[in-house]
């Protein structure tokens, strides 16, 4: 889990047990493995966290047992969750898409790490280095 989610207390959704879940999101459904629910719902929360819209896309198994590859747009609203599958036909390597959303999150995890705002303007100083030392 990551630091900024413990420190808020927020909890891993669908704890990685190895089983398939049913996505569901804008009135669709998709079936996809725990693991890449988890990636997902943790890339969500970073990304409604610090008010922005993200693409998250992925394999998934389809209703006549095919697998596709799903876009979803990811917003502070965004409304999605799981179910279990207890009958899902398939398995899916979907490891690459896990390790694409969990550093999209650690990527947005650290830009808010800082505890310094951004300067507004930068001054012009007036210090002169003599970088001629022992220059005659």
């Amino acid at each position: 889990m990551y630091p900024e989610m413990q420190r808020l207390g927020v909890q891993p959704a669908c704890p990685q047990t190895g089983l398939m879940m049913r996505l569901h999101y804008a009135g669709g459904t998709a079936v996809a493995s725990d693991q890449l629910c988890a990636a997902l719902f943790r890339y969500a929360i970073a990304l409604a966290d610090r008010d922005r819209v993200g693409l998250a896309a992925f394999p998934t198994i389809g209703e006549d047992g095919l697998i596709h590859r799903v876009h979803v747009l990811l917003g502070r609203t965004s409304q999605l969750w799981a179910v279990e599958v207890h009958d899902a036909s398939g398995t899916l390597d979907d490891q690459a898409a896990v390790d694409e959303l969990d550093i999209q999150t650690r990527n947005l995890v650290a830009e808010g790490t800082h505890r310094y705002a951004a300067p507004t303007t930068v001054e012009e100083d007036n210090l002169d280095f003599d970088l001629d030392i022992g220059v005659q």
